[in-house]
């Protein structure tokens, strides 16, 4: 790609992300700190990953902005008004979407199919980790812990449940079919995205846990890190079919 075509999407990437980053910023779904770190990471996802990475960044935040949104509408029927804090700061928006920018950046240097891959299951995962947590509290009686498989309160971090666990990997699966129906995998390669990223979701409810106990991991370096996961798994994945067949 010329010069010229990586400044149209720049510039491209810029202005659509600097439209719907005002709209956040003034709804207060993100702090100043997160507004100015969103900007920079999906606008170079954008130069990196053209309009079809763009559009699963999209569809991730619809997806996950819907799980939040469930949570918030039953804990305020329930008279509970500590409700979600959605603005989100620098912290927040790095834990989530850094991973994926870094392999879009991957992507980008090497024209390499598995790192597009990555890209993907990066998003899913996060989508299914936060998908199945908020759905899991909603629907589910009782939960376990990841660590022990002990029976815990459904609220408690690192809990599990099936219901989280439907829930998270149709969200994944939804996050692999906007990649195939855009062109950015093929449909074999939606099985890999969902066991990518259902393993990245397990490992954050792990580190959860551990957290949880021992408060010793930021819970914004475990979202980093359980993306990133997803991500470097789905590539391994990739590797070892096409060294295979």
């Amino acid at each position: 790609m010329g010069d010229v075509g990586i400044l149209l999407r720049f510039l491209i990437g810029f202005g659509i992300t600097l439209l719907f980053g005002t709209v956040a910023f003034m709804r207060e779904m993100v702090d100043d700190t997160g507004f100015f770190t969103g900007i920079v990471l999906f606008t170079v996802t954008y130069v990196f990953m053209d309009w079809r990475g763009y559009f699963i960044v999209a569809v991730f935040f619809i997806i996950t902005g819907l799980a939040i949104e469930a949570e918030s509408k039953d804990k305020a029927a329930r008279g509970d008004f500590e409700l979600y804090k959605a603005k989100r700061s620098i912290e927040k928006v790095l834990g989530r979407c850094l991973a994926p920018a870094l392999l879009a950046a991957l992507f980008f240097i090497t024209g390499r199919f598995e790192f597009q891959l990555a890209f993907v299951a990066s998003y899913a995962a996060s989508a299914f980790d936060t998908v199945s947590t908020k759905f899991g509290q909603l629907l589910s009686k009782e939960a376990a812990l990841i660590i022990d498989f002990k029976k815990v309160h459904r609220r408690t971090p690192g809990a599990i449940s099936w219901q989280g666990t439907v829930f998270g990997a149709l969200a994944a699966i939804m996050i692999g079919a906007a990649a195939f129906f855009v062109g950015l995998i093929k449909l074999a390669d939606l099985f890999v995205v969902v066991i990518s990223a259902g393993i990245g979701s397990y490992i954050d409810s792990f580190l959860n846990a551990y957290s949880y106990q021992k408060k010793a991991i930021p819970n914004e370096f475990i979202n980093f890190f359980s993306s990133m996961t997803a991500g470097v798994v789905a590539t391994l994945i990739f590797w070892m079919v096409n060294v295979i067949f």
